[in-house]
């Protein structure tokens, strides 16, 4: 895995307003590039607001975009592209009569848009689940995405590690405030990483104004450990450098695999599994 700076960014966007968050976000941006930053990742939904009530009104259609909303995202992507960055920010999707809460990593290698796959209490019956995990590859990175409460399911990171991910990317939109965010994620977040061997970075939408509700920040690095954090009020950013090699990659670097330097995944016993798991 190649090197690189990231910003992780506790944002709080204006719900229904995707033209104005997409400005917002623009100018973050830039001032990180300024800084030598090249990974930029932005909260759930982040572009238009989260919301369950009325969802449809602030759905944007990517595909085929009729107003300036619509527009930011496809004029996102273009600007990842344009200016040699990685991009993830967050959106209610429309399309073919259905809702998405989606997230898009974009870049100069194009742009791939993951779709929740397992959806809350409250997003049941509003939202239509996504069915697959699209990796933004690029020069030997690649990177993979889930929603959320989604951290809490291990089999997502699961196939991701299986399909080449180096970095998951966590992006929240869970309202929790400060203290609470840090022990939940203390606790499964380091599981992810570890298990799977992949750097883990989860961020957070302010979901008010004042900032109090909606903190979180966090790195963890492929051993499950904790590499940076932050949970405090108002719109921070969180930087961190990542970089190889992976445990994953020990027989790469000539390091033995002993229980001290093991790839955990690579030790399962998938049709074992299989025959006890539904």
């Amino acid at each position: 895995m190649k090197t690189i700076k990231a910003q992780l960014i506790q944002f709080y966007p204006k719900t229904g307003y995707a033209a104005e968050n997409a400005r917002r976000m623009l100018g973050i941006i830039r001032d990180g590039k300024k800084e030598g930053f090249r990974l930029f990742c932005f909260p759930e939904c982040s572009l238009t607001g989260y919301r369950t009530e009325a969802a449809g009104e602030i759905a944007l259609n990517a595909h085929s975009p009729a107003s300036e909303d619509d527009r930011t995202v496809k004029d996102l992507a273009a600007f990842a592209a344009a200016e040699d960055v990685i991009l993830s920010f967050g959106f209610i999707e429309k399309d073919g009569g259905k809702l998405y809460i989606s997230q898009m990593t974009a870049g100069p290698a194009g742009a791939v848009c993951y779709r929740k796959t397992h959806l809350g209490s409250r997003e049941e019956g509003v939202f239509a689940a996504g069915e697959d995990f699209p990796v933004y590859r690029e020069d030997g990175l690649a990177l993979g995405t889930c929603l959320c409460w989604e951290t809490h399911i291990p089999e997502i990171a699961g196939i991701y590690r299986k399909l080449g991910v180096h970095i998951l990317l966590a992006p929240y939109a869970s309202g929790m405030n400060g203290d609470r965010c840090k022990k939940l994620w203390s606790v499964h977040l380091p599981a992810r990483a570890s298990d799977n061997g992949m750097y883990v970075l989860a961020c957070n939408a302010l979901s008010l104004p004042s900032g109090k509700a909606g903190n979180g920040l966090t790195v963890c690095d492929p051993k499950g450990g904790l590499l940076t954090s932050a949970f405090e009020p108002g719109e921070k950013y969180l930087s961190c450098t990542l970089s190889g090699p992976l445990p994953r990659d020990a027989a790469d670097t000539g390091a033995a695999f002993d229980m001290h330097n093991i790839s955990y995944f690579d030790r399962r016993r998938p049709e074992l599994y299989r025959k006890w798991l539904p």
